[in-house]
């Protein structure tokens, strides 16, 4: 059975930013999966999240965060993991109301202090019948029912990887 994993921006973010704490973790477990069987998934959430924690926070350029975003829109890709994007749910069953809906049963219900960001990626991943999240924010999802957040330093010890 072919395993769905969704990745969380913070992904993308360390992948990009060679200053950031898990940047190489990031790298060597892209590197591990790629021969997995995984099929790996994002959404322009998650893109657009990405380039406003390099402009904000990582104080990068504008022109350089968007050039980021359009090689993975253009790619399909993260390095050499491909990447199967997915929206927020079927537009002809699924409406704008219905999604603001979920969010804010899914930040009330939550047994955590959810972030919205994050409240928005579960919303994704339930509506995509996605489970697993490749994250280095584990503990943001740690308390949502039904999620796997799994983060890159677990896949590179489990498949023998070293951090460097």
């Amino acid at each position: 059975m072919i395993r769905k994993i969704y990745f969380d921006a913070c992904i993308f973010i360390a992948y990009f930013h060679e200053k950031h704490t898990n940047h190489l973790e990031v790298k060597e477990c892209l590197e591990a999966i790629k021969n997995i069987d995984l099929e790996c998934y994002s959404s322009f959430w998650s893109i657009n999240e990405m380039v406003k924690v390099l402009v904000r926070e990582c104080k990068y350029r504008k022109q350089d965060a968007e050039k980021y975003a359009k090689k993975i829109y253009e790619e399909n890709s993260l390095g050499s993991i491909k990447i199967n994007w997915v929206g927020v749910g079927d537009s002809e069953k699924y409406s704008f109301q219905d999604f603001f809906d979920h969010i804010t049963l899914m930040l009330i219900n939550s047994k955590e202090d959810l972030h919205l960001a994050d409240a928005i990626h579960s919303i994704i991943m339930i509506n995509n019948e996605i489970d697993t999240i490749l994250t280095t924010n584990g503990n943001h999802f740690r308390g949502l029912k039904d999620f796997i957040p799994i983060e890159p330093k677990m896949i590179c010890a489990i498949l023998g990887k070293k951090k460097k």
